[in-house]
């Protein structure tokens, strides 16, 4: 019986902690312009740009850090992109300190998610369906 109780006890310690870490997610995320670029400069694929490309990256960067934002909530995931705002539905797949695996369910099926929680706040997230962001680093909004 005691060993029982003991799984027990560390079955909901470890549900308690996932829970904690998914709370680090849920809020809304602004692009973070400094960090994204620095990322972006450092990848393959800025060197696969054009020099026309990496002139215009800067205000590129700057206008998705004033015109974008994505929010988690508990089930869900809104984005906001110059006011079209899109929301879908999630459930978390794996779920550890620092990463998520997110299934989300969109008009087109099922798309799997990863989020990389960054020690200093930041945040990444890739998808499965395409590329589009997974170069660029999230700040939560104060």
């Amino acid at each position: 019986m005691e060993k029982l109780s003991a799984i027990l006890i560390i079955i909901v310690a470890l549900l308690s902690c996932t829970k904690n870490n998914h709370n680090r997610l849920i809020g809304s995320w602004l692009v973070d312009e400094a960090a994204t670029e620095q990322n972006i400069m450092t990848s393959p694929q800025w060197s696969e740009m054009s020099t026309e490309e990496k002139a215009m990256f800067p205000e590129v960067i700057s206008e998705m850090s004033i015109n974008m934002m994505i929010t988690f909530t508990s089930k869900t995931i809104v984005t906001d992109m110059v006011g079209r705002i899109s929301e879908v539905p999630y459930r978390i797949s794996t779920a550890s300190d620092s990463l998520f695996i997110l299934q989300a369910t969109t008009e087109n099926g099922d798309v799997q998610l990863t989020i990389r929680l960054f020690e200093n706040g930041g945040m990444q997230f890739s998808s499965e369906a395409n590329d589009d962001m997974t170069y660029y680093i999230w700040k939560k909004k104060s």
